[in-house]
């Protein structure tokens, strides 16, 4: 794939890229921005459970600690980033806190 050009359908189509973005050795970054006010509850709870359902140990404690990293509103433009560094740990950051180590949701968080 290297040093061939290819057409964003073909991108689309092929699984090595994903598994190449996925289990890359750099640092990834997932940024959420919302489009309109709306509570944090919402937010929290919809990733929750897609994290929930890739988990298979420390999930009680790794979910709770995800879950009290959202804020109570999220305004429109809020800035919500998602941070997996190489080594195994996951950050999270929002407008409105202070940086949050989250080590325990990295491997789930990101896999299939």
């Amino acid at each position: 794939m290297v040093g061939q050009e290819h057409s964003a359908e073909d991108l689309k189509k092929n699984q090595a890229v994903y598994d190449a973005l996925r289990d890359g050795p750099f640092t990834k970054t997932i940024r959420l921005i919302p489009t309109g006010d709306t509570s944090g509850s919402h937010l929290r709870n919809g990733l929750v459970s897609a994290v929930a359902a890739r988990m298979t140990e420390n999930k009680e404690a790794a979910l709770k600690e995800f879950g009290n990293f959202f804020p109570a509103q999220l305004k429109k433009g809020m800035l919500i980033d998602f941070t997996w560094k190489k080594g195994g740990s996951l950050s999270g950051t929002h407008t409105a806190s202070q940086p949050l180590l989250l080590p325990f949701l990295l491997f789930p968080f990101l896999s299939e």
